[in-house]
């Protein structure tokens, strides 16, 4: 992720199963940025779903290259999560030009992570919760098998095509697969 500018942001969103509470979070955070930030006034905020979740100072010090570990509050956690950094750097304390080259940050999207511990809720038969349990869109790849007391007719099958379509589609780029 490059960051550029006086405030640069950037952002990801992702969803957690409906079976998923998370009881802790961190951020690994691998970047580097200008050497020419004002490390007292300089930083990286995150924050999770709007609220803030944790703050670094970037120093001249740790420019070339750093790792930060930024703590959660697993309360912050939806289902629908959105967690966003945004880089606010200043290298003058006088009128600063915002596009200036010396304003900028790289985050390594390979090195950096954000590690969930997660409880598993004891699942529940209910039928408003459809599609689930079968698929949950804060899941992976889908794995949908389908099992036959007998030998199918032809309007079973049908159906079981139909099943597979709607499942398919709700499915998308997370893949899937009906044994």
């Amino acid at each position: 992720l490059r960051l550029r500018g006086v405030q640069g942001e950037a952002g990801v969103d992702f969803t957690l199963r409906r079976d998923e509470v998370v009881t802790g979070a961190r951020l690994v955070v691998n970047g580097a940025y200008s050497p020419s930030l004002l490390g007292d006034l300089s930083q990286l905020a995150v924050t999770l779903n709007g609220e803030p979740a944790g703050t670094v100072m970037l120093t001249p010090d740790r420019a070339a290259g750093t790792e930060w570990t930024i703590p959660i509050d697993p309360a912050l956690f939806l289902r629908d999560n959105n967690l966003n950094l945004r880089f606010i750097g200043h290298y003058t304390r006088a009128c600063e030009d915002p596009q200036h080259s010396s304003l900028w940050m790289n985050v390594s999207n390979q090195r950096s992570r954000l590690e969930l511990t997660v409880s598993r809720l004891p699942g529940q038969p209910d039928l408003s919760q459809l599609p689930g349990p079968f698929f949950d869109k804060g899941g992976g790849k889908l794995v949908l098998p389908f099992v036959f007391a007998e030998t199918p007719s032809d309007a079973v099958l049908r159906g079981a095509g139909a099943a597979a379509s709607y499942f398919g589609m709700r499915a998308s780029y997370r893949g899937f697969a009906f044994p």
